[in-house]
């Protein structure tokens, strides 16, 4: 019994609990939106991503069914992104491990350029100085910034 218990404090001791945190702009108003936003040079293209997708949701912490729309998203180069959001659509921006805005918040600022958000013809910037203050965690797993 007593090896029993040493192995298997032994063994939740090594195993780790990790989660990925996924990053979102969520479409919650009644507008089509135009987001354009640029990374910067990253080598491992974390946590914003060069290559974003676009998802239904019906709420900001269950965001399902990849849309397959090539022409919504296209590239101006290759940092700069271009998509189109009908409502209740969400873009997928990126993912980290284990990341917290009370913690990471600043790996937010470090990797985003500018991020504009057009909704009927008025463009809001944000940029790698305001840009964590923005997003906001529905989950461990959702993170993003929902437009109204």
């Amino acid at each position: 019994m007593k090896k029993w218990i040493i192995i298997c404090s032994i063994s939740y001791c090594l195993s780790s609990c990790s989660y990925l945190t996924q990053f979102y702009i969520y479409n919650n108003s009644e507008d089509t939106l135009q987001i354009v936003y640029k990374t910067k040079r990253t080598q491992l293209d974390k946590p914003f991503v060069t290559a974003p997708k676009l998802f239904k949701f019906k709420n900001y912490k269950k965001v399902k069914n990849e849309i397959a729309n090539p022409q919504a998203i296209t590239k101006r180069d290759s940092l700069t992104l271009h998509a189109t959001l009908i409502p209740k659509q969400a873009l997928w921006v990126g993912v980290d491990v284990n990341f917290s805005l009370k913690y990471d918040g600043e790996i937010l600022s470090e990797n985003l350029e500018y991020l504009h958000i057009i909704k009927n013809g008025d463009t809001t910037t944000y940029t790698s100085s305001n840009i964590a203050q923005k997003f906001h965690t529905y989950t461990s797993d959702h993170v993003g910034i929902a437009i109204e």
